[in-house]
């Protein structure tokens, strides 16, 4: 009686490790599940001119808020106060930006405008001025991020 209960339990405890290889349980026939394939990774919609578009105002210079001292010597610095940059979607780019010159007591102000174009290469941005300057921007989510003479400036839209 004792070697039909070891080997009743050695079938059952092993049916449990193994699986059972009979087509029923008794809950009923069993049904095979094919595998699952691993969600596709979504690939992203290539950039546009037209998902660039609009108006970029710059919050950050390597992580400091405007304003932002560009350079300083001494009682002498410029800073930067505002940068606005305005992308058609036909290709053109207008840069605005605000900056404060201090030296000693002499305090100054001025706003440059740099008209110019781009071009899109995967996700990079192009920028070139009418007057060569050249910059390179990403596109990161819902923020444009430019090396600007090893800086990074980060500008949002709207």
């Amino acid at each position: 009686m004792r070697v039909r209960i070891l080997v009743v339990l050695a079938a059952v405890i092993s049916s449990i490790a193994c699986g059972s290889s009979s087509p029923t349980s008794p809950e009923g026939p069993s049904v095979s599940t094919p595998p699952v394939a691993p969600a596709a990774t979504p690939t992203p919609a290539p950039l546009t001119p037209a998902a660039v578009a609009g108006t970029w105002t710059l919050f950050t210079v390597d992580g400091a808020p405007l304003p932002v001292v560009i350079s300083q010597f001494g009682d002498t610095k410029i800073e930067l106060l505002s940068d606005t940059l305005t992308i058609v979607a036909n290709g053109t780019s207008t840069e605005r930006a605000q900056s404060r010159f201090t030296a000693g007591a002499r305090v100054e102000t001025d706003t440059t405008v740099e008209d110019g174009t781009f071009t899109i290469e995967g996700s990079a941005v192009h920028f070139v001025g009418k007057s060569g300057q050249r910059r390179t921007a990403t596109l990161n989510g819902t923020l444009l991020i430019a090396s600007v003479e090893g800086k990074s400036w980060v500008f949002r839209k709207g």
